[in-house]
């Protein structure tokens, strides 16, 4: 074996459960940036116009104005490593931050999704909607039907279906896939002609955070119009800084190791109930 020579290619492999590389809520959703910590808008309930007969008086129908803010929160990764690593590994720096991107959107689409809101978390899609008025529940307990989607469907206003989505784990996915055996309920779009399957006419996308299985109170479903309703407001994009030389825990002294650290601050809330909808299993 002296005689063969040594191949190493020193791509990392990543065998982490990537869930965050679909970044479907980023993607989707409204997405606003600033030089603030915090992201203030207005929203209104609307005005209401009628027709009316010569000379009639109008009525009045001034909108009622509210303030909807989302707070940046921050998020931060590090990658300790050798100073000579660093100086052996030429494509060291650059596979170091592609591993740090792909942290950052697995985290990002985790809390985008359940975040709590309250502490250092943002407001996530699911914790908005949940208990909400924009919160439909199956029609039998601990059941997953056919006709949920429909009621899920029907529950959101109709400007917002035609631009609607659905997002729900890929395993809800496989049992609607399931309702229908004889090709006759329409729900889903036949695959062809390079175009992607729909649900009842409209797109689908996969969250992994959202719930996996038809259990009591889950939330399995979410169909809406994202770009209305969920915003994601960045404070600052992802900085990656390199520490020359990091100090041990014994004498606090250097010991060898550089470090890479990255930080990055944002929040996430609903900004419109109206234009979202939740699945939840009764």
């Amino acid at each position: 074996g002296y005689a063969v020579p040594f191949l190493l290619d020193p791509t990392v492999i990543n065998t982490a459960v990537d869930n965050g590389s679909v970044a479907n809520m980023r993607r989707l959703a409204r997405v606003e940036t600033g030089v603030s910590d915090k992201w203030n808008g207005v929203s209104s309930d609307g005005v209401t116009a009628t027709y009316a007969a010569e000379f009639d008086e109008v009525t009045e129908s001034t909108p009622t104005l509210d303030q909807p803010s989302i707070t940046a929160k921050k998020a931060h990764a590090l990658i300790k490593h050798s100073v000579e690593i660093a100086g052996d590994w030429a494509g060291a720096g650059s596979t170091f931050r592609n591993m740090l991107d792909r942290a950052k959107a697995n985290l990002e689409e985790e809390k985008f999704t359940t975040g709590s809101g309250t502490g250092n978390e943002p407001k996530g899609l699911i914790t908005a909607l949940a208990g909400s008025a924009s919160e439909t529940a199956t029609a039998t307990n601990d059941v997953f039907a056919i006709a949920d989607v429909y009621s899920l469907y029907d529950a959101l206003a109709d400007r917002f279906q035609d631009r609607a989505t659905w997002m729900a784990n890929g395993s809800i996915y496989s049992l609607v896939r399931q309702f229908d055996t004889a090709g006759g309920a329409g729900l889903w779009e036949r695959i062809g002609g390079g175009l992607p399957s729909t649900l009842i006419d409209q797109p689908v996308a996969k969250n992994p955070f959202m719930a996996g299985a038809v259990a009591d109170a889950a939330d399995i479903m979410v169909f809406g119009e994202f770009a209305e309703g969920f915003l994601i407001y960045d404070r600052v994009g992802m900085n990656v800084e390199l520490i020359p030389l990091m100090m041990g825990a014994t004498n606090n002294l250097p010991d060898g190791t550089r470090g890479l650290y990255a930080w990055w601050r944002n929040g996430s809330d609903v900004v419109n109930l109206t234009a979202l909808h939740l699945l939840t299993v009764a």
